[in-house]
């Protein structure tokens, strides 16, 4: 076993990568992470993106330190271009994929983490224990446990794409406001100390001697020198450069985003619209209404902890789109009625849960679909549907939870 593993890692530059910075993640080495990474490495996260070797470093180590020895490696996935290599870990029943991209230098430039379904329905002691773990990477100032942020409507706004949501103002929504930072006590003699909150000017200065002894010193504008700049464009797509130009001049607090009764045609970059115009997206969006578009395919909303979507009245007609839906392992009320997969499916409604249900050893969490109570006999109809038209399976019995 270990001589088939040497083999792989020395035949694949990207899984060696994987493995190793993996391995300085769970002994938090710093100095050994930042000797694997790009200068230009760059970093997305559950909470956001992270730029340059320090800022990457000391976003890693915190969720690990955070994690501390609930922190387990599942294994390293290799891929055929030898660039790329993604590993999988699990804290409290959470599991998230790293992704990392090599240069030619063996460095690592790109780290993509996602959070990945669980492999089984986790415990009440594990859904609590990962709750808390994932409140404790939120940063700034963040609602009290038992309160949440209001809605982000974006309704009637003649929205098409992601990238509009950027562009145009929504109709309400409580904007996120950075904290103001501590005042700075500068190192003085004790009759020139003075407190200041307003930052510094960018400045360079530089000093030295001539020939003849004369001193003198030289200020430049750190911006036009363009030294120290951590950010960057990350993606050449020009709906990600507009995302991105404008990410920190418009972020909100929200909860619930309405985007209904817009004419959005496609579900390409949504998710990640929605991860950086919404603050702490990862724990707070439970709730996303989409209804009365022009989608033709559902979007990706796996990194969220989606508790109600709303998609009706669009323009589905693929199944198999129903398929993404199961990796919303909190998900209790769903919308599908006017989909054009309402008339082309028999027993549409049976079909769909059936397809929902379909969820490994996790449980069926849903409570309502399309605006309508399950019941019990929902619930004996679902079995006796699954029984005719696919036979008796292994799964003997849908977990539901007690309506």
């Amino acid at each position: 076993m270990n001589s088939s593993k040497d083999n792989q890692l020395s035949r694949d530059p990207a899984y060696a990568a994987s493995e190793r910075l993996a391995s300085l993640l769970i002994k938090q080495s710093k100095d050994g992470i930042m000797k694997q990474l790009d200068p230009s490495i760059v970093y997305h996260s559950l909470t956001g993106t992270f730029q340059g070797v320090q800022a990457v470093t000391k976003a890693l180590c915190r969720f690990c330190e955070l994690a501390g020895s609930a922190l387990t490696l599942e294994g390293t996935t290799s891929y055929k271009d030898l660039k790329t290599a993604s590993t999988i870990s699990s804290v409290y029943g959470i599991r998230v994929q790293d992704t990392i991209t090599i240069n030619h230098s063996l460095l690592v430039t790109k780290i993509v983490r996602i959070r990945i379904p669980s492999t089984k329905s986790l415990s009440q002691q594990n859904k609590l224990l990962s709750k808390a773990f994932l409140r404790s990477l939120l940063e700034g100032n963040v609602p009290r446990a038992n309160q949440r942020y209001p809605v982000l409507d974006f309704s009637y706004r003649n929205i098409e794409r992601a990238r509009d949501l950027f562009l145009t103002a929504p109709r309400s929504g409580k904007k996120h406001i950075e904290p103001k930072a501590k005042p700075v006590v500068e190192v003085l003699p004790k009759t020139a100390r003075r407190v200041t909150s307003e930052p510094e000017e960018e400045r360079v200065v530089i000093k030295g001697k001539g020939r003849d002894g004369e001193q003198a010193a030289y200020c430049f504008d750190r911006k036009e020198m363009n030294l120290g700049k951590d950010e960057k464009e990350v993606d050449s797509d020009e709906d990600d450069t507009i995302m991105s130009s404008l990410t920190k001049r418009d972020t909100y607090e929200a909860s619930a985003v309405k985007l209904c009764n817009n004419m959005i045609k496609s579900a390409r970059r949504l998710n990640d619209a929605l991860k950086r115009l919404c603050v702490n997206a990862f724990y707070f969006l439970t709730w996303v209404d989409l209804s009365f578009n022009k989608l033709t395919e559902i979007p990706d909303f796996s990194q969220f902890p989606l508790i109600i979507l709303y998609l009706h009245s669009n323009c589905i007609q693929n199944i198999g789109e129903i398929r993404k839906l199961t990796a919303l392992e909190d998900l209790q009320s769903l919308t599908l009625y006017g989909n054009p997969i309402q008339d082309q499916i028999e027993n549409y409604k049976y079909s769909v849960l059936n397809l929902l249900s379909d969820r490994g050893n996790r449980d069926f969490t849903l409570k309502k679909f399309d605006f309508a109570v399950l019941s019990e006999r929902d619930r004996a109809n679902m079995k006796t549907h699954h029984d005719f038209t696919v036979g008796v399976s292994s799964k003997e019995k849908i977990l539901m939870p007690n309506l």
